[in-house]
């Protein structure tokens, strides 16, 4: 995802530039609907990424990820609801204050290009349970990214 954003960003006003579209999955808008009618935010279109809040102060609930709190933004909201049941196990005072919000991917992008606050450093888009299955076996089992492999020698002329 993040190569993608640098090539979309690196092609900006080029004539022959390649042109990106994020298209959602049915079940992800599907949950955005459902999830932006019960928060009386109708969904309104772009890739939905799930978030969820809860606590006193109805803060983003976060992770540790290399001695960093973090906020996830999932675009499946399986794997949300997956983080808030590990949640509730080890916060149940909490349990009933959690719930979900729906952000379009698109405005997210434009927020962190454009928004200067802290909390934004902070944000961490989760692939797709379907994007990590994919990348795991495109990756060598030692974890590192493969290096592209060395170009062709050109054929002699006939």
């Amino acid at each position: 995802m993040g190569e993608v954003y640098k090539l979309e960003g690196s092609a900006e006003g080029e004539n022959n530039s390649l042109n990106f579209a994020y298209v959602p999955e049915k079940e992800a808008v599907a949950s955005a609907k459902t999830i932006g009618e019960a928060n009386k935010q109708p969904y309104k279109g772009g890739v939905p990424l799930f978030v969820a809040k809860g606590g006193e102060g109805k803060g983003y609930l976060t992770f540790e990820r290399n001695s960093e709190q973090v906020i996830p933004f999932f675009f499946e909201k399986a794997q949300l609801e997956q983080m808030i049941a590990k949640f509730k196990e080890q916060k149940p005072e909490v349990a009933d204050s959690i719930n979900i919000e729906v952000h379009p991917l698109e405005g997210v992008i434009e927020t962190l290009k454009t928004g200067s606050d802290e909390i934004l450093q902070k944000i961490v888009l989760v692939p797709s349970t379907e994007s990590i299955q994919f990348l795991e076996t495109v990756t060598p089992a030692t974890g590192e990214t493969p290096e592209p492999a060395p170009a062709p020698a050109p054929a002699p002329a006939p």
